[in-house]
């Protein structure tokens, strides 16, 4: 298979993810609190949306590196909103 069709494919998972990750932004600001997450989810997958970047880079995905920017840095926000937050929950 076209490795390029596979980064375009895997590029439509990866930005499928960051509108759910910016929906569930939206949500922890209008709600202003953090009921049922996990800190440790939230950072593992922070995490691996940071590394994804480095993936994408070394494997030369661009397709693949610009929609797993907008996973890791929505998932960053995340992390940063869950530690804000939690103590309202």
């Amino acid at each position: 298979m076209n490795l390029h069709l596979l980064d375009f494919l895997n590029s439509w998972f990866e930005w499928v993810a960051s509108a759910m990750i910016f929906l569930n932004i939206a949500a922890i600001l209008r709600d202003k609190k953090v009921n049922g997450m996990s800190l440790f989810a939230v950072s593992y997958f922070s995490a691996l949306g940071l590394f994804n970047m480095f993936y994408y880079w070394e494997l030369h995905q661009m397709i693949s590196f610009s929609a797993g920017t907008a996973v890791a840095v929505g998932d960053i926000v995340y992390l940063y909103l869950f530690l804000k937050y939690r103590k309202n929950s």
